[in-house]
């Protein structure tokens, strides 16, 4: 996995990060399940927008830095701090690139209350991270064409309308609660369920 990276950064020296394709893997439950069939909903708009290079494909999971990219900033303690790292390197001329053909995985929570923990930090990022960037490139690099959203959405509902309706419904409810809570801080609640070692 680390060579395949290395070797696409080492492909042009103006690369600043690069990140590999994150595959969801879910509990038993039919809610961690649905969760999985939204991670696909959006894995696949990611893939289709800019061929997955994208700020939605630059993920914590794994990344790898350009040195002489990362020496040039001072890290922030920020929210959304992989958001903080894409749109750094492109305002310093550093390129992102996505490898769709290795994967790494990532653990889903199995209830509601430690899905909310992940997914409410991610609603503001852009009012949060407007202070630090142009507000034009942050909109652009957020704005994935509407035909992929919703060829992406028909996609999935056909695929299973009980697991899209799940999800979609979990969606909204994040979004709603997340206007309620401060955005602005480096840290935030550890997804329990999503943690820890999986047989």
């Amino acid at each position: 996995l680390v060579s395949k990276l290395i070797q696409l950064y080492n492909s042009d020296e103006n690369v600043g990060i690069v990140c590999p394709n994150n595959v969801a893997i879910p509990h038993d439950s039919l809610f961690s399940k649905a969760l999985k069939h939204g991670a696909e909903l959006r894995s696949y708009m990611y893939k289709c927008y800019n061929c997955g290079n994208n700020i939605y494909n630059c993920r914590g999971a794994l990344r790898l830095f350009n040195v002489e990219f990362v020496s040039k900033f001072k890290w922030p303690q920020v929210p959304n701090e992989d958001c903080y790292g894409y749109w750094t390197a492109e305002k310093l001329g550093y390129k992102f690139l996505f490898l769709s053909s290795t994967d790494i995985i990532y653990f889903l929570p199995d209830n509601l209350k430690d899905h909310l923990k992940q997914s409410t930090r991610f609603f503001g990022v852009k009012q949060v991270h407007y202070k630090n960037f142009s507000k034009v490139m942050i909109d652009n690099s957020l704005n994935i064409p509407k035909w992929i959203v919703l060829k992406a959405i028909v996609l999935y509902f056909i695929k299973n309308p009980l697991k899209w309706s799940i999800y979609i419904s979990t969606l909204i409810y994040s979004g709603l609660i997340s206007k309620t809570m401060k955005h602005g801080s480096g840290a935030w609640d550890i997804s329990i369920s999503s943690k820890g070692i999986r047989n």
